[in-house]
């Protein structure tokens, strides 16, 4: 009798675990790309607070047609970061929406020799990007991607300029998801690389 309670208690736990193990490895993952463009040394003697404002009006990432695909979206991405000649982009984590956007502008204003500090008040400057949408969905047999966001550079509490930045994107889906990622980490990158920061400080010294 002893035995055969053992066995189903087995049975039951191997089962559960199946049941964990499938659930994890159905869960989709959404990757981006971000290429980095080259390195210059443009804005050098500047540092600058980095901030996110979530503006959107639908928080979902996943669009109602792509989320056949993407079920059980956690809402966290993948990001990788891929430099000058490299042959493929190395992956730094999984992130929210939020430290997507922070970890690659980060890497973007660093890339133009700017310090990016960790406590607003170790700088005068903060840059905010603010998104308005970003958002992934399938419609008629094709990947859409939309992102809108607002660069503003606030001088000790003033909001000195500003730059808005529109993306929009497809791409005809295969099998699978990849076309998808392809996708993202495209337009992801134009959307952050066409932000012209050096620009931004040149209207405020004006």
């Amino acid at each position: 009798m002893k035995t055969i309670k053992k066995t189903a208690g087995l049975t039951i736990c191997i089962f559960i675990l199946l049941c964990i193990f499938v659930s994890c490895a159905s869960r989709p993952e959404l990757k981006i790309n971000y290429s980095m463009p080259s390195a210059t040394d443009e804005l050098t003697e500047e540092k600058v607070y980095l901030s996110f404002d979530d503006a959107r009006r639908t928080k979902d990432i996943i669009g109602g047609g792509a989320k056949k695909i993407f079920r059980n979206f956690s809402g966290n991405i993948s990001l990788s970061i891929e430099r000058e000649h490299d042959e493929a982009g190395f992956k730094i984590g999984l992130f929210d929406l939020r430290n997507v956007f922070l970890e690659s502008f980060t890497r973007k204003l660093e890339g133009l020799g700017m310090t990016v500090v960790s406590n607003k008040m170790e700088s005068q400057n903060e840059l905010m990007i603010s998104v308005n949408e970003f958002v992934l969905d399938l419609v008629d047999g094709k990947w859409i991607s939309s992102i809108d966001y607002e660069a503003r550079l606030i001088l000790n509490g003033e909001l000195r300029a500003k730059q808005m930045i529109t993306s929009q994107a497809e791409r005809f889906k295969l099998v699978g998801q990849s076309q998808a990622n392809i996708l993202m980490g495209e337009i992801f990158s134009d959307s952050v690389n066409r932000l012209d920061v050096g620009k931004l400080y040149t209207q405020v010294k004006k």
